[in-house]
């Protein structure tokens, strides 16, 4: 019953608000849940200088009720948006400072940032987030209260679209926006090919700007199909500790942990949270490698558990690394095992699984793997990251109790530079047109997690969200690491936008006003530059480097 009456809510709400283009909002990427206009139709007008002031009571507050462990404060939040306005609109002005946000707002030419506990926002299943916020505009200040610190984050991605998509303008009025998803990510394969450490962090920036949530990082693998023991393989953390130096024998493909730190801290910075992922009992040839006699005699890519020295080795690299990883939650992978030893495979996950919480205080989620046994089975205390229907069947998992994120293959998943089963960029026809029959067909993270007529309902608490998935099955010489976000880059917002807001909201954003809008978001992300675009001063001469080729531009 209180499932069905947060679902009357939904819908209601969902009914009472207008579609926010038409009230003269741009097309933003997400799109928000609720605008009103300002009944004068005014436009705010960013002027040649502006002051940003944090609200002195919430300056330091990290409230945030997501993932990570290292949670910005408003003023570093700030910062951050300070940098980005000064970046896109280079001929204004920026000063930061922490005030008075209430004698501040009597002021002209000023946005206020703050924290509020008042503000109802909550997720499509009816729980509190402090992704939340409330953005009002008028003509001469903006008022930004976030029900947490990312909250208030958000909204100034909010305004920054906004006004990149409008020349440096926003129309008056008030935005009341909140995630329907805690988990709205993506994922790239990094243990098949090598990726700097810069570039990670430059994909967090881009992803940020379409207010994604987690990075999740899969940092060991190994070639796919049928492989021998000098296939290639790699480990891409590189350990303290002596006795684990043979994972990582080629030290120049590996991070350190001050690389890894520092990594994870941009990507908190801009509100993401890195989700990495160690790979085993499967995928785990470059343990093996290390330790031949841990390999099962059928395939050497599969760790026997049933060895004394399996699971130990498994537990000393945890342990050597779980202090690195400034997330609440980890992936130990734990997929595509071998099935005749279901019952050693459950209880390898549950004991991962204690062992985790024990060392670090952090939950596990693993690829759904299902494993034939009427014996054992894996904790619902671990999330499962549902792939494919020949491993699990993802809906039952979640009327099982489980915790579920959608990763389904047939709309989630890329392979770079492939010609094979997986597209190399999502197919943006399908995202659109060919998932949610309730929603006219457009994907969300419901979307076949049953089927077209029997999915999970949008106020389900055991559906956390969805994360597409980036996969160099082809290995280190299929691609550059550029061509990775060449991929990536136009598929990714519109799995932020579903997450953000689930298809069968009125106000979601449509295929008509993400073409509209894309191309210049896409060109105008702040702090990176994956594109390799230059920006040169008027009169100046720039080069625009574009994919594979470049030209000359004379302003």
């Amino acid at each position: 019953m209180q499932s069905a009456s947060i679902l009357h809510v939904f819908l209601a709400v969902a009914v009472l608000v207008l579609p926010a283009l038409s009230l003269g909002l741009p097309p933003l990427v997400p799109a928000v849940h609720n605008y009103l206009s300002d009944s004068a139709s005014l436009t705010f007008r960013l002027p040649k200088h502006i002051r940003i002031v944090v609200d002195e009571r919430d300056a330091h507050a990290t409230a945030d009720d997501g993932l990570s462990l290292i949670p910005p404060t408003l003023l570093d939040f700030s910062q951050t948006f300070k940098s980005d306005l000064e970046a896109l609109f280079p001929q204004t002005a920026v000063e930061l400072s922490v005030g008075n946000a209430h004698n501040v707002l009597r002021e002209s030419a000023v946005i206020v940032l703050s924290l509020s506990d008042t503000l109802n926002t909550i997720h499509a299943d009816g729980s509190p987030t402090t992704e939340g916020y409330e953005l009002d505009v008028a003509p001469t200040r903006i008022r930004i209260a976030g029900a947490g610190s990312k909250g208030a984050f958000w909204a100034t991605r909010t305004l920054l679209q906004g006004l990149v998509l409008t020349g440096g303008q926003f129309p008056t009025g008030k935005i009341l926006d909140q995630p329907d998803w805690r988990t709205r990510g993506f994922m790239l394969d990094v243990g098949r090919q090598w990726y700097p450490i810069a570039f990670l962090g430059d994909l967090c920036a881009y992803a940020s700007w379409f207010k994604i949530s987690e990075f999740h990082v899969h940092l060991s693998d190994n070639l796919p199909g049928d492989v021998d023991f000098d296939a290639y393989a790699r480990f891409r953390l590189r350990p303290e500790d002596p006795a684990l130096a043979g994972l990582t024998p080629h030290l120049n493909e590996t991070y350190t942990r001050s690389e890894f730190d520092a990594f994870q801290a941009r990507c908190a910075a801009r509100g993401v949270t890195v989700i990495p992922e160690i790979e085993s009992p499967g995928h785990a040839l470059v343990i093996t490698q290390w330790k031949p006699e841990l390999a099962l005699s059928t395939d050497p890519t599969l760790i026997n558990l049933t060895v004394s020295d399996a699971v130990p080795t498994i537990k000393s690299i945890w342990k050597e690394f779980l202090p690195w990883f400034h997330s609440k939650q980890v992936s130990i992978g734990a997929d595509e095992y071998n099935s005749s030893l279901a019952d050693d495979y459950n209880n390898f996950v549950n004991e991962m699984s204690n062992f985790i919480e024990q060392e670090s205080g952090k939950t596990i989620r693993i690829w759904g793997t299902c494993e034939p046994s009427n014996r054992t089975s894996v904790s619902k205390n671990i999330t499962i990251q549902h792939w494919d229907f020949s491993d699990d069947d993802p809906y039952e998992l979640i009327r099982s109790g489980y915790d579920v994120i959608n990763s389904e293959d047939s709309f989630q998943y890329i392979v770079i530079k492939t010609t094979g089963s997986f597209p190399s960029k999502l197919n943006q026809t399908r995202l659109w047109e060919g998932a949610n029959v309730v929603a006219g067909g457009m994907w969300d993270p419901l979307t076949e997690l049953g089927n077209a007529t029997n999915n999970p309902s949008p106020t389900d608490p055991r559906l956390k969200g969805a994360i597409m998935a980036a996969w160099n099955d082809h290995g280190p010489t299929a691609s550059t690491f550029l061509e990775a976000f060449y991929s990536l880059k136009e598929g990714l917002p519109v799995v932020a936008a579903a997450g953000w807001q689930a298809a069968s909201r009125p106000n979601h954003l449509t295929h008509e006003q993400f073409l509209a809008a894309y191309p210049k978001l896409e060109a105008s992300a702040p702090g990176q530059i994956l594109d390799r675009r230059i920006t040169a001063r008027r009169g100046a001469r720039a080069i625009h480097q574009s994919s594979c080729r470049l030209v000359a531009i004379t302003s």
